[in-house]
């Protein structure tokens, strides 16, 4: 099968929209220390500095006491997280913690 220029590149741009497309809403999960916490007045909710990272990410209210545990105590806790909003979706101390 012979694709012209045209339609070759239409397939290869539509590939790459399709590609780019599913990264948002893709969530990951990494254990994290945090290094700061700061609450948001204005979005109502924490802003988050984790060590080894150059982003802001953002938690609600309810995640309070595990970020503040990581912060406290120097220690990593497992953090699910929106890849492309950076915005915390859960928390979880590790055991032995």
């Amino acid at each position: 099968m012979v694709m012209n220029r045209k339609a070759r590149t239409f397939f290869l741009l539509m590939c790459l929209i399709s590609f780019c497309g599913s990264a948002y809403g893709f969530e990951a999960s990494e254990n994290m220390r945090i290094q700061s916490l700061k609450w948001n007045e204005n979005k109502n909710e924490y802003d988050l500095n984790i060590v080894g990272r150059a982003a802001v990410y953002h938690a609600k209210k309810d995640s309070y006491s595990c970020l503040s545990h990581s912060m406290k105590k120097k220690k990593q806790v497992l953090l699910k997280f929106d890849v492309a909003t950076l915005q915390v979706k859960s928390c979880t101390i590790l055991k032995g913690d």
